[in-house]
């Protein structure tokens, strides 16, 4: 059964949530100070719970276009930066190491003229619903993905206080 973590917080939430191992962690990147981070593992959770599976670990570096640009060369034989490279280990319970490329995606949110949080927290959701099952090769599979992505910032505008909708 669900339960609210606690009365200022708005995410109903599984009750084994500690289990959840979720970090964010600088790798040639700074993090993003005006993000919580127990909100975003709690929002990250809630994603999982909706899609009925859990995290058991998931973490996500914060890489500047250096690092990102060498794993992406590495792993994918793409030369240049991306904004994010997900690495799965287990989908059932998600476990993962999500690299994102903080420079692309301050670089995308310029583009697009959206704030630098909201692409984050876009890309950050991306990662996960990679994990969910969701691709991003055809047409088709872009525009569910969109959906989701659209989902999961909706609920952290409702449930955050946070950012305004795409």
């Amino acid at each position: 059964m669900a339960r609210p973590l606690s009365s200022s917080l708005k995410f109903d939430l599984v009750e084994d949530v500690t289990d959840a191992d979720i970090a964010f962690i600088a790798k040639g990147a700074q993090k993003p100070v005006s993000l919580s981070e127990p909100l975003l593992r709690q929002w990250l959770i809630q994603i999982a719970d909706n899609h009925h599976t859990r995290i058991n670990r998931l973490y996500y570096y914060l890489c500047d276009d250096a690092t990102i640009h060498q794993l992406n060369a590495q792993h994918l034989q793409h030369d240049y930066p991306t904004d994010i490279l997900t690495f799965p280990y287990s989908y059932h319970p998600i476990e993962a190491e999500i690299f994102l490329g903080v420079e692309e995606i301050a670089r995308n949110a310029r583009d697009w003229n959206v704030s630098f949080e909201l692409e984050f927290l876009r890309v950050v959701a991306h990662g996960l619903l990679h994990m969910l099952g969701y691709s991003d090769t055809t047409d088709c599979e872009r525009t569910k993905m969109r959906s989701a992505e659209d989902a999961a910032l909706k609920l952290w505008q409702e449930h955050s206080n946070g950012l305004k909708s795409p």
